[in-house]
């Protein structure tokens, strides 16, 4: 039960803990201390909005803040530093077909002609495929070998495209079999697939002089190549890439390598989630193990 009643915040006779209800919104608010009639000295305790609270103000004091915002069925929070979605009315959050698009493929399954390997009916090119044996923690494995000097890629549904106008998120795991001085791979968002180097992309490569991942940002002619001084080895690794807030931010193994701004990504064309794998020894082949991929993109509609 609210200890008060209006259409603003009260500002006499309360204390810290008064527990007040907006009429004009119709939310409760507790008083965690402050100027009474500033938002900042007051969390939201929960209401329904048609419009997102203002949250100019907010910050670790209202922390924990729980609201539902009508138009798209979702309930959010305030996480100290930023809104947060919660829970989706219609389902999980994650599948909220008003705010974000999410894939994933663990590759249990799919053979491995062109078109159908995963769950998400995988193309490659220049590449032979065998399915591996499970390893724990990696429960469906796919690996690829590249042809020659060709550029061996493998590509989600083939001519699958889209643009980067909202944030992402794609998480790849992998393992890269071959880490010599004969062997380039990227794997990200890539334009001109079969270029090496790609004319566009946000991607994580290794060439061949390099020994460590690279984070890249490439709008062509020019691009932003930042070295994560995390060494490639034969074995298992999570790449992530993630943009918001005007960057792009790498992470491997789930920390935080390297951060690029994305101010090219918007003059980039269409891309797609890809893995290139090239030899420089026509006569040496190099693979890739690939265990996961996954892709969170943030959508209006």
């Amino acid at each position: 039960m609210a200890d008060s009643v209006g259409l603003s915040f009260p500002t006499t006779s309360i204390q810290l803990g008064h527990v007040f209800y907006m009429t004009t919104t119709q939310s409760l608010w507790k008083y965690v201390g402050g100027p009474p009639a500033d938002a900042a000295s007051w969390v939201l305790l929960n209401g329904t909005f048609n419009e997102q609270p203002n949250v100019a103000t907010w910050g670790l004091a209202q922390a924990g803040a729980l609201w539902y915002y009508a138009p798209e069925q979702m309930y959010y929070g305030w996480d100290g530093t930023k809104i947060i979605q919660l829970a989706y009315a219609g389902g999980e959050a994650t599948y909220n077909y008003h705010t974000n698009i999410k894939q994933s493929d663990d590759f249990f399954y799919g053979s491995v002609g062109s078109g159908a390997l995963g769950e998400l009916g995988w193309t490659f090119t220049s590449l032979s495929v065998v399915s591996v044996g499970s390893e724990t923690g990696h429960p469906g494995i796919f690996r690829f070998t590249s042809s020659g000097t060709a550029v061996g890629r493998l590509l989600l549904s083939g001519s699958f495209a889209m643009f980067l106008d909202g944030d992402f998120t794609h998480v790849w795991i992998i393992r890269l079999n071959d880490v010599d001085n004969e062997t380039t791979c990227r794997i990200g968002f890539i334009n001109s697939t079969s270029a090496n180097p790609p004319d566009n992309g946000v991607y994580f490569e290794k060439t061949t002089t390099d020994t460590t991942w690279i984070a890249v940002v490439r709008e062509n002619p020019g691009d932003d190549r930042l070295d994560t001084g995390v060494a490639v080895v034969a074995d298992f690794v999570t790449l992530t890439a993630v943009r918001k807030s005007g960057n792009v931010f790498f992470y491997i193994n789930e920390i935080l390598v390297a951060t690029l701004p994305d101010t090219n990504i918007a003059a980039m064309p269409q891309l797609t989630p890809c893995i290139q794998l090239v030899s420089s020894n026509g006569g040496v082949t190099k693979s890739i193990d690939l265990d996961y991929f996954q892709l969170d993109m943030a959508v209006e509609r």
